[in-house]
């Protein structure tokens, strides 16, 4: 819940384009490359969601595509004790943040 303090209110990225699909909650992420480098932002109305999108961004933000994996994100938030920690609707938002912004880097 701490790290939800670090993610604040954006208006500008609230669309319909932007929505996560498959969080409980609503979740919106955007992304932009910059060179090989990949900076995202991320929003929600749940605090939970928002403390998820500070754990994955605190991973991804300012990272090449070669510096990081799925594998290596979902092991961390396993490492962490996440999954026994949330309900499994959280769990899968925290995994449909992370493949949504996969996605994202893998499509520019």
């Amino acid at each position: 819940m701490g790290w939800a303090k670090v993610i604040t209110r954006k208006d500008a990225i609230r669309t319909a384009e932007n929505l996560v699909q498959g969080c409980e909650s609503s979740a919106w992420l955007v992304h932009r490359q910059q060179g090989d480098r990949h900076y995202f932002a991320v929003d929600s109305d749940s605090r939970i969601v928002k403390g998820l999108g500070a754990l994955l961004l605190s991973q991804l933000d300012g990272c090449q595509s070669d510096e990081v994996s799925v594998e290596q994100l979902q092991a961390l938030f396993d490492d962490l004790g996440l999954a026994q920690q949330l309900s499994e609707s959280r769990a899968n938002g925290f995994r449909a943040l992370l493949q949504r912004a996969f996605s994202l880097m893998n499509t520019r």
